[in-house]
């Protein structure tokens, strides 16, 4: 469905542009964690700890848009008006693909009904054609006795072990995943 990888497409996005503002924190705490310490030393020796004071505070303010960028893009993820928007789409492309799907499988299992119907008139069929089979057997093994060293098989062999319904096959193609 085109409209669920445009969500999925849409998390990764959120998740992608995160991890890079989250690289940038990191960025940021490592250079916060310097000034920190220049800060300091300036401070101590009295030579130029306001410039240090002004580069900290623009790192604060950087950090602090940073965390807010990324509790947007958290709250993005929960309910915004695009991931609605999105979920939506999926909802309606699901239910036109399941009404097709539904006519589609009617219709399917309207053919194996009439195929299972002709399987059981062709096993009918076969089921005579193995009892006249068997009677004419019968018939000539109780003949062939009177003819003597003459004992002779004819008939027509019992099929039904090759053409018997396996469940278990038919219920494992049933659920087999095609994708």
């Amino acid at each position: 469905m085109k409209s669920f990888e445009r969500m999925e497409q849409y998390f990764s996005d959120l998740r992608a542009r995160k991890e890079a503002l989250k690289r940038n924190r990191v960025q940021l705490q490592a250079e916060r964690q310097k000034l920190d310490g220049e800060f300091e030393t300036a401070f101590l020796t009295e030579s130029g700890h306001e410039a240090i004071q002004e580069q900290m505070a623009r790192v604060d303010s950087d950090l602090a848009a940073i965390d807010k960028k990324i509790h947007i893009l958290d709250k993005a993820g929960d309910n915004s008006d695009i991931l609605t928007e999105l979920a939506h789409a999926v909802l309606e492309e699901g239910r036109r693909s399941a009404a097709r799907l539904k006519t589609d499988a009617s219709k399917r299992a309207d053919d194996c009904v009439r195929l299972r119907d002709q399987y059981i008139e062709a096993l009918a069929d076969l089921g005579k054609i193995h009892r006249a089979g068997s009677e004419i057997s019968y018939k000539c093994g109780t003949a062939s006795q009177y003819i003597p060293g003459a004992k002779q098989f004819i008939g027509v062999p019992d099929l039904w072990s090759k053409v018997k319904p396996d469940a278990g096959l038919c219920e494992r193609k049933y659920n087999q995943k095609q994708f």
